[in-house]
C-alpha cells in the first residue's frame, strides 16, 4: 500500500512542515520566556538573543512553506470538480456537501480554516521583525515583550485550529 503524490504532499504539509510549525512555537515561547531571567549576564543575554532572532526566522519560514502548501498544494485537490457521475469520494468537497450531515464541514469548519490559518504566518512575520529591530530592547520594554508573547500566542493558536480543522476533516474526506 503506497500513497499517491497528493496524500504525500498532504502528508508534507499537515504532518512534516504543521506538526514542526507546532513543535516551534513551544520552543520559541520557552526561549522567548527565558529572556526574562535575571540571572543572566549581557554576553549570555545577547547569545540568547541571536539564537533566538535566527529560531523565529526559521519559525516564520516555516509557517509560510505550511500555509503556501495547505493554500497551493493540498487545498485545490479538495476543492477539485468532479465529472457527472464520478465517485465524490475522490473529490473531498462534494463529498461533504452531498451529503447534509457532512455539509457543515465544508460550508464553516474548512471556511474557518482556510483564513484563520494565514494568521499564523503573518502575525510571525510581525514578531521576526520585532525581535529583529528591538533585539536588546525586547527584555527591557514590557509592551515589546508583551506583543510578542501576544502575537506568538495567537499564530500558535491559528496553528492547532488549522491542523486541528485539518486531520478532522481528512479524516471525513481525505484527498486522495
Amino acid at each position: 500500500m503506497g500513497f499517491s503524490s497528493r496524500e504525500l504532499w498532504t502528508i508534507i504539509h499537515g504532518m512534516v512542515l504543521g506538526g514542526l510549525l507546532l513543535l516551534g512555537f513551544s520552543g520559541f515561547l520557552v526561549g522567548l520566556w527565558g529572556l526574562r531571567s535575571t540571572s543572566q549576564t549581557g554576553m549570555v543575554r545577547l547569545k540568547h538573543l541571536k539564537i533566538l532572532s535566527l529560531g523565529i526566522w526559521a519559525l516564520t519560514i516555516l509557517a509560510w512553506l505550511t500555509v503556501i502548501t495547505g493554500t497551493y498544494l493540498s487545498y485545490p485537490w479538495f476543492r477539485a470538480v468532479p465529472p457527472p457521475q464520478a465517485d465524490l469520494s475522490r473529490y473531498p468537497q462534494a463529498f461533504l456537501l452531498a451529503d447534509p450531515h457532512l455539509a457543515f464541514w465544508e460550508d464553516y469548519v474548512m471556511e474557518w480554516k482556510e483564513h484563520f490559518s494565514w494568521f499564523a504566518p503573518v502575525l510571525m512575520t510581525a514578531v521576526s521583525f520585532l525581535v529583529a529591530r528591538y533585539r536588546k530592547n525586547l527584555v527591557e520594554e514590557p509592551r515589546l515583550f508583551k506583543a510578542a508573547v501576544v502575537f506568538v500566542t495567537i499564530a500558535f493558536i491559528a496553528s492547532v485550529v488549522g491542523g486541528f480543522v485539518g486531520a478532522l476533516v481528512t479524516r471525513v474526506a481525505p484527498v486522495r
